[in-house]
């Protein structure tokens, strides 16, 4: 059930399921709510009846996520992520940063606040529907520049400066080629947002070796009755210099 407006169904079909079995079973499901069936194998989403995204709200920001995408599933999860990374990263006016995962953008509304006009910030995700999702959600911000495509590649085709980047990939983690990037950036901090302690774990690792500190970490029980964590952590290099 989303934070606000209508509920979508998504009916997963098994193999070989005919499309008729889809229609008696959305028609047999309460007005008012819309459905829509998704095939993960294709990454297919296919509306049955009203809206195939739903809207959320998060931090002051209005949010439109298809079904296809991505959104926390405890409510209280994106403020409460939302906070832990302004609070740790503490953006400044003017600085440029990149949200890497980025999304519908649940991370780079905030983060264009905080860094202002003045500022720059580079989204980047590799799902064309959440990347759509985040170009209308962020329609009305200038400053920042929504790019579809594969983090690393991205990283690897960018030329400006990056004082700030946030990361937050899925289960498998960032791997060395994107810590290697991003170390490359030399960024002043990089928040990282995880839902996997050893893909967290082994991408910290990289970072290390790499001269990197893990500064803080934060740990939030998301997922309760599960062995599921989700953690924010804070890292900088041992060489910043000060200022």
């Amino acid at each position: 059930m989303p934070a606000t407006g209508a509920p979508l169904v998504l009916l997963i079909p098994a193999a070989g399921a005919h499309p008729k079995a889809l229609g008696r079973i959305a028609s047999a499901l309460p007005a008012g709510i819309s459905i829509a069936s998704w095939d993960p194998e294709s990454s297919t989403l296919t509306r049955l009846r009203g809206r195939t995204w739903v809207s959320e709200s998060a931090a002051g920001h209005d949010y439109r996520v298809t079904g296809a995408g991505f959104w926390q599933i405890h409510r209280s999860a994106p403020r409460t992520l939302v906070e832990a990374v302004l609070d740790g990263l503490q953006i400044q006016p003017g600085e440029q940063i990149a949200d890497l995962y980025a999304g519908a953008g649940l991370f780079t509304a905030p983060l264009a606040d905080a860094a202002g006009e003045s500022g720059r910030v580079l989204s980047v995700e590799a799902s064309p529907g959440a990347s759509r999702d985040a170009r209308k959600n962020l329609f009305a911000a200038p400053h920042v520049e929504i790019l579809q495509g594969k983090v690393d590649k991205a990283l690897a085709a960018y030329e400006g400066r990056l004082d700030v980047v946030l990361l937050d990939p899925p289960r498998v983690g960032a791997g060395k080629d994107v810590v290697r990037r991003i170390n490359a950036a030399a960024p002043r901090a990089v928040g990282y947002v995880s839902c996997d302690p050893a893909s967290f774990a082994r991408d910290v690792s990289y970072f290390q070796d790499l001269g990197w500190t893990l500064d803080s970490l934060r740990v939030f029980d998301l997922y309760p009755h599960t062995h599921h964590m989700e953690s924010f952590a804070v890292l900088t290099r041992a060489d910043q210099p000060a200022g």
